[in-house]
């Protein structure tokens, strides 16, 4: 699960053309996303969940947004990270993005 904060405004180098185009964080950052998303799915892990924050009903907090992911396991995850294309599409990540954690978790067993 990944809790997000945006930056109000995308902060990209200067030298980038999306520089000029005056995205907000939350714009920059869902150009990531989709991306993300469709490279992901290359390697057999699919978006589950993505949505804004809306409120809290336990806790506090400043977060804009959550998006959850499925990965078939964390060798796929690291394989994804090092993938090329990663490398390309992450400066629209650092744009938008103020603050994320990014919690990994394992399902639980039902008997």
């Amino acid at each position: 699960m990944n809790p997000f904060e945006f930056h109000a405004a995308a902060r990209y180098p200067a030298s980038a053309a999306e520089a000029s185009l005056g995205l907000s964080g939350r714009e920059a950052y869902w150009c990531y996303a989709e991306l993300f998303a469709a490279l992901i799915g290359q390697h057999g892990a699919r978006k589950v969940y993505r949505g804004d924050a809306v409120g809290f009903a336990i806790g506090d907090g400043d977060w804009d947004a959550v998006w959850i992911n499925r990965f078939p396991s964390f060798a796929v995850l690291r394989a994804i990270s090092a993938d090329p294309r990663y490398a390309e599409m992450h400066m629209h990540r650092e744009a938008g993005l103020a603050h994320q954690h990014a919690i990994l978790t394992r399902p639980e067993s039902v008997a």
